[in-house]
């Protein structure tokens, strides 16, 4: 199957989309929301960096069967969960990912609205 070409974007404020573009279709846009998982796994925090590897693998075979509509940014590992960044096109996509990766999507809260230290400057 060919998805045709894919275009990500970000913009100033830090809202991510993507224009996909086919053979059979006119160019399409797809906004993708900021989205913290927090996944409960027993002793996760004590992996070892090859299982973290093997982890991140079985994770990343997921995400491609589901591009472009999810995508992991990172993940914070503390000793039994995780805190994981996603951007995705909706809460649905983030399950599929779960589902197919196995890892458990314990919350899903959706981020709307990012703020840091330079917030301050106005």
């Amino acid at each position: 199957m060919h998805i045709g070409s894919l275009h990500p974007y970000v913009t100033a404020q830090g809202v991510v989309f993507y224009l996909l573009q086919s053979r059979t279709a006119k160019m399409e846009i797809k906004l993708l929301r900021r989205f913290i998982i927090e996944r409960e796994i027993r002793n996760i925090g004590s992996m070892t960096p090859p299982e973290l590897k093997g982890a991140a693998e079985v994770s990343n075979a997921a995400l491609a069967k589901l591009a472009p509509k999810v995508q992991w940014e990172h993940s914070y590992v503390a000793k039994d969960k995780t805190f994981c960044v996603y951007l995705a096109e909706d809460e649905k996509a983030i399950h599929e990912h779960a589902r197919l990766s196995g890892f458990p999507a314990t919350t899903v809260t959706e981020v709307p609205t990012v703020i840091d230290p330079t917030t301050a400057r106005g």
